[in-house]
């Protein structure tokens, strides 16, 4: 299977997985199935569009409040300049699974308190870049659903 990134989330995957089961059960029973043109995405697009430069000039005003880069020097093997480096040549991952007592208590932890793992994490290595960086702000791009 492939798919795009916008429908391999939580909220897309049982919209689509609804529609298709939609279409295969009036297939079965050897009806039309029903097609409504969905124009929410070209709206969504058409109104970014015209409020690009509303959103340029607010984020330019918020950036300014940045004081300076996290410097994540002390997280590295060797040092770089973050004034002119803006790539990642030499990429690597690190993979930890939480499991049994532990993942129980985290899913419990974040059940109780109303977020996601997902929230805990981002959470987690945003404190890791304040601690290490001596930064109260941190900056890291993340694509949302």
């Amino acid at each position: 299977i492939t798919e795009h990134h916008s429908i391999a989330d939580g909220w897309s995957g049982p919209v689509l997985m609804n529609s298709l089961h939609q279409h295969y059960i009036a297939i079965v029973n050897n009806t039309e199935p029903e097609y409504t043109k969905d124009t929410a995405y070209l709206m969504t697009q058409r109104y970014i569009y015209d409020h690009k430069h509303e959103a340029e000039r607010y984020w330019k005003g918020k950036i300014t409040s940045v004081d300076a880069i996290n410097d994540i020097n002390s997280l590295l093997d060797k040092t770089i300049d973050l004034e002119t480096y803006r790539t990642v040549s030499d990429s690597r991952s690190n993979h930890m699974t939480i499991e049994g007592d532990l993942y129980h208590k985290v899913k419990d932890y974040v059940s109780e308190h109303g977020f996601t793992v997902n929230v805990l994490v981002q959470f987690l290595w945003h404190k890791l870049l304040q601690v290490y960086t001596n930064s109260d702000t941190t900056i890291v791009g993340t694509t949302v659903s």
